[in-house]
């Protein structure tokens, strides 16, 4: 199995991280057991949780079994938790201090192989698209939010 951390992807661009997921799925057929995807959202506006809670309190579960959020003693902000940490996938949104919205989702088996299928098919031209700033990937100048990537995959020959 191999680990590739959100630390092992500092610096990397999007063309970078594409072409070792290319390369090992195409070398080696691989599996991806798990994936975590986080993005930040600075501006506190694109990533709607209002309205997301609204729409599961109407009965849109968004593939999601459990909803659930908590309110921190310590600064009474809220954490919206979507899904089981058990289950295939598994979302959270919170206030990170202040700085931005967070909002991380895990995928795992069936859900995290069909992200790695669909970047692994990605063709280089799509890449003419996307801008990229330090250590990360910032997919469109009008949507300022950050992501962080950590992936599970198991590899064989």
């Amino acid at each position: 199995m191999v680990d590739f951390t959100g630390k092992y992807f500092q610096g990397k661009t999007a063309i970078d991280i594409w072409r070792i997921i290319r390369g090992l799925c195409n070398a080696y057929g691989c599996h991806c057991c798990r994936i975590d995807i986080a993005t930040d959202d600075v501006t506190y506006q694109h990533i709607p949780v209002d309205e997301m809670v609204q729409a599961i309190n109407d009965g849109n579960k968004f593939y999601f079994r459990t909803y659930d959020h908590c309110e921190s003693e310590a600064d009474g902000k809220i954490t919206h938790a979507m899904g089981s940490r058990k289950s295939d996938h598994y979302t959270r949104i919170y206030d990170h201090k202040g700085q931005f919205l967070r909002h991380e989702t895990e995928f795992k088996g069936k859900y995290a192989q069909k992200i790695i299928d669909i970047i692994a098919d990605i063709e280089r031209d799509w890449f003419n698209n996307l801008s990229t700033k330090g250590s990360q990937v910032k997919f469109n100048e009008q949507f300022p939010t950050t992501m962080n990537i950590r992936i599970f995959i198991t590899y064989w020959g």
